[in-house]
């Protein structure tokens, strides 16, 4: 306990008589005991003032972390739907490849482009998946041309 000190306060004539009908001690130590109370009030309240705002704060990073969550979902969603439909595309797409190639026997980088710029596709997945289905390209139409008396068409 620290080191006692006097002070003079002011309260109302009335309540300084009726205070030592109410109270069992002396009304230095019920001042003391209550501004002791008040302290401690102060400190609970600190203390859950404290933790509320952790709370808040754990809260405000779950809502962050939901929206991460739901944006990356829709994300994935879009993405997934995009595939389906390149996916469509580039099957359509390869059956114009298959038909020049069963056609001519082969086809050139440059009618690769023109087919995926028709169907709106990078030209890289179009050719990578003619080059997986073995199928013979050449890279300009020249070299088709030289290739023309040699037979190079597959049989479907």
């Amino acid at each position: 306990m620290g080191k006692r000190i006097r002070r003079n306060i002011s309260i109302d004539e009335d309540i300084w008589e009726l205070l030592p009908k109410y109270i069992n001690e002396s009304r230095s130590s019920w001042f003391e005991k209550q501004a002791r109370r008040q302290i401690n009030c102060n400190d609970e309240i600190e203390e859950i003032n404290i933790k509320l705002m952790e709370i808040q704060n754990q809260k405000n990073t779950l809502e962050l972390e939901e929206t991460n969550l739901i944006e990356k979902r829709d994300h994935i969603l879009k993405r997934r739907e995009q595939n389906k439909e390149n996916f469509e595309l580039t099957e359509k797409a390869m059956s114009l490849v298959r038909v020049v190639v069963h056609n001519e026997g082969v086809i050139s980088v440059e009618r690769i482009k023109f087919i995926a710029k028709k169907y709106v596709l990078d030209y890289k997945v179009l050719y990578e998946q003619a080059k997986k289905e073995n199928i013979n390209i050449v890279q300009k139409e020249k070299e088709k041309e030289e290739l023309k008396g040699i037979d190079t068409r597959k049989v479907f």
